[in-house]
């Protein structure tokens, strides 16, 4: 079954002695029959420096987070949850993406199938390994393990 996310961008600026110019990425809250409690989360390789390592980043609880300006893959895991990084998954990509205007709208068709193909099999073993260290531990037991 396809699903199509909505992603608006918007950019904010950093004033700084050497202002970093990011863009404000947002899966739109109009996402239909796509549950991401589990969490949504991002690949994005630099498709014009070979230099810069790819960025992996986890969408927040209200499914944003900021990329760098620049031109980007952006590939987009989402996990049905109901814990992290749990549940089913959907993946998309956003082939191709400059990111340098003040708004853009952008569009990512995401499907399980494609959870199933490369790069995607790969993606998610990558995004499993960077986060899954990343839960919250306030939410496991303080106690004592006994025998």
């Amino acid at each position: 079954m396809k699903h199509i996310i909505l992603l608006s961008v918007f950019l904010i600026i950093s004033c700084s002695e050497q202002p970093q110019v990011q863009t404000k990425f947002s899966l739109s809250g109009l996402i239909e029959n796509v549950n991401t409690s589990g969490g949504a989360y991002l690949k994005c390789i630099n498709l014009k420096s070979t230099s810069v390592a790819p960025i992996y980043l986890k969408l927040d609880e209200n499914n944003k987070t900021d990329i760098p300006f620049g031109t980007w893959d952006i590939y987009v895991v989402t996990f049905s949850g109901p814990l992290p990084l749990d549940g089913s998954t959907q993946c998309g990509l956003i082939p191709d993406q400059l990111l340098s205007q003040a708004t853009a709208s952008l569009t990512v068709d995401v499907e399980a199938a494609h959870c199933l193909l490369d790069p995607y099999s790969v993606i998610l073993n990558e995004v499993i390994s960077k986060f899954s260290s990343q839960w919250d531990s306030s939410l496991w037991g303080s106690t004592t393990w006994e025998p």
